[in-house]
């Protein structure tokens, strides 16, 4: 999804009615939220506090559609899957290349395989 809207709460927001516009038909039964994982240097930059902005809209969106949604960051989508964050990023691009990180946070929605 993408926003002309320069000011990042108006970016939230009209991200978060896209979304919203796009899960609201569906039949959507879990959601899982793909977090940007943390720098391991801090900064100061308004980026990563916007990131965090968007990220709490989008969440909240999905909430008002979808009763149970997931937020994680790559280190906990390898975890639940029991692999490295790598291998669970190498397995969201085998279904899509281009979304690989989102591919495998739906991957880490899935029910358990017994």
């Amino acid at each position: 999804m993408k926003t002309a809207s320069d000011h990042v709460l108006a970016q939230a927001d009209d991200l978060a009615q896209q979304l919203s516009s796009r899960i609201g038909p569906a039949a959507v039964t879990k959601a899982v939220i793909k977090l940007a994982d943390f720098s391991p240097r801090a900064s100061r930059s308004s980026g990563p506090r916007n990131r965090l902005l968007i990220e709490g809209a989008l969440g909240f969106a999905c909430k008002q559609h979808v009763a149970s949604v997931d937020a994680r960051d790559g280190k906990e989508i390898g975890r639940i899957l029991d692999v490295s964050k790598q291998e669970a990023e190498d397995a969201g691009a085998a279904l899509d290349r281009a979304r690989k990180a989102a591919a495998s946070a739906a991957i880490s929605a899935l029910p358990a395989s017994s």
